[in-house]
């Protein structure tokens, strides 16, 4: 580290997988003449270095893929049609095609299996690339990675879980801020103060969901706070709760929307209720079929 302060010309340091900044600070060297690379699912970089985003891929950059690994061109479209549903995903997409080679599936109706039980299929240890982490399979990877956001913040887990169970799109942080109560505890306590903002502090850093403030699209000044899972978060966090406790976690979720949502004649009076309801109203309508029906529905 002392030669890499007034060296490091043409030097190339790779810092892979790296947890945060604050970790990694010590391993940086100060002279500015070695470059530096670091891969990280944390968001939190900027007073280190200048992030770049992995983009996920889009369809027609997965259906290339899995042409090319299984030798399909027949089945272009199929094939973009699944990359679609995996979400862009590369480990997912290898997964998918490992499969599909070794038991002949076809795209599509490797498609039609992954939307029945999308959770065996990620869990697929069989299928999973042996040189990523040892054969681990992609919900896995996600359940050891909120393992690890609870680790940093006990609230992460339930809240990424509750979240999980919501329609597919932004969830705006409202509804756990000011509805939390509703969560029971330890849940309730654990988002008082900046509590959530440290729950979902934590499941960026393990690149479980995105933030952002969506604006509203017929004033874009108004602005709300949202959180975003990817498709195949939701599916493997969802499963996380069965029985009684998916039960209990659905009716929290009833319970707190009817607390925030905008009563009465406020929601025709008042523009900011309507931004409020149409945020509320996207993340109500949820394609799940409860096993049955819960008791305080």
């Amino acid at each position: 580290m002392d030669r890499l302060r007034d060296e490091g010309e043409g030097i190339l340091l790779i810092y892979d997988n790296a947890i945060d900044a604050a970790l990694l600070r010590l391993y940086l060297p100060r002279g500015g003449a070695a470059k530096v690379l670091v891969t990280s699912n944390a968001h939190a970089w900027r007073g280190v270095a200048e992030p770049v985003e992995n983009r996920l891929w889009p369809k027609e950059t997965g259906a290339d893929y899995l042409v090319k690994r299984t030798g399909r061109a027949a089945e272009r479209t199929a094939a973009e049609g699944l990359s679609d549903a995996l979400g862009g995903l590369p480990l997912a997409h290898e997964q998918a095609a490992a499969y599909c080679e070794r038991l002949e599936v076809r795209f599509a109706e490797y498609q039609q299996r992954f939307e029945a039980a999308p959770v065996r299929l990620l869990d697929d240890a069989r299928h999973a690339p042996a040189e990523y982490h040892d054969g681990l399979t992609l919900a896995k990877t996600f359940a050891l990675a909120i393992d690890e956001a609870a680790k940093l913040c006990p609230a992460a887990e339930p809240l990424i879980v509750h979240a999980a169970l919501l329609a597919p799109e932004p969830i705006p942080l409202f509804l756990f801020a000011e509805a939390r109560e509703e969560f029971g505890e330890p849940l309730a306590s654990a988002l008082a103060g900046d509590g959530l903002d440290e729950a979902v502090a934590a499941l960026r850093t393990f690149a479980l969901l995105d933030r952002e403030a969506i604006a509203d699209e017929r004033e874009p000044a108004m602005t709300t706070d949202t959180i975003r899972l990817h498709r195949l978060v939701r599916q493997v966090a969802a499963a996380r709760r069965e029985g009684e406790a998916w039960e209990a976690a659905r009716c929290a979720l009833v319970k707190a929307m009817a607390a925030v949502y905008p009563a009465g004649h406020k929601s025709y009076s008042d523009p900011e209720s309507w931004l409020r309801a149409r945020r509320l109203d996207a993340i109500s309508r949820h394609q799940q079929t409860p096993r049955r029906k819960p008791p305080c529905c």
